[in-house]
């Protein structure tokens, strides 16, 4: 492929990765007929831009080496949000303390959510942490990340 089409390159892989597949360097270098240092700069380059999008958007996603599959692939934001059980857990415990006033802890609660958890379970979270707050004889206040 030519030099003008450094481009096209580029937002190929970026395309893959997006799509959720590995990118291995040789493979792509083969592909697009340039060597596996150039595939490197190509994906340093969408590292960069991730990490300038990540400014704008607040949203993480990194290029990462995935040793196991040896490979590069993205690495997208519900991957690193808390499981279910993690995110009940520490709302528990956050519950249980009565180190914070209500309110406080009612908020920090609510950026938990709204931070840390997959928008897809974030209802399901909300209706375990409600039921939990009745079991700690908290009030009648409710979360305000999800109504």
């Amino acid at each position: 492929m030519e030099s003008g089409n450094r481009a096209m390159r580029i937002l190929g892989l970026y395309s893959s990765l997006i799509n959720g597949q590995l990118i291995n360097k040789a493979d792509e270098a083969s592909r697009y007929s340039v060597n596996d240092r150039t595939i490197q700069r190509d994906l340093d380059e969408i590292r960069a831009f991730l990490e300038l999008s990540f400014m704008d958007t607040g949203v993480i996603n990194t290029v990462i080496y995935d040793h196991s599959k040896r490979g590069y692939r993205l690495e997208k934001p519900e991957s690193i949000k808390l499981v279910n059980d993690e995110m009940v857990m520490i709302c528990k415990i956050l519950l249980k303390s009565r180190e914070f006033a209500e309110s406080e802890m009612m908020s920090m609660i609510d950026k938990l959510i709204a931070c840390c958890v997959p928008e897809k379970n974030k209802k399901m979270i909300f209706d375990i942490i409600t039921n939990e707050r009745l079991v700690c004889g908290s009030s009648s206040e409710r979360l305000h990340i999800i109504e």
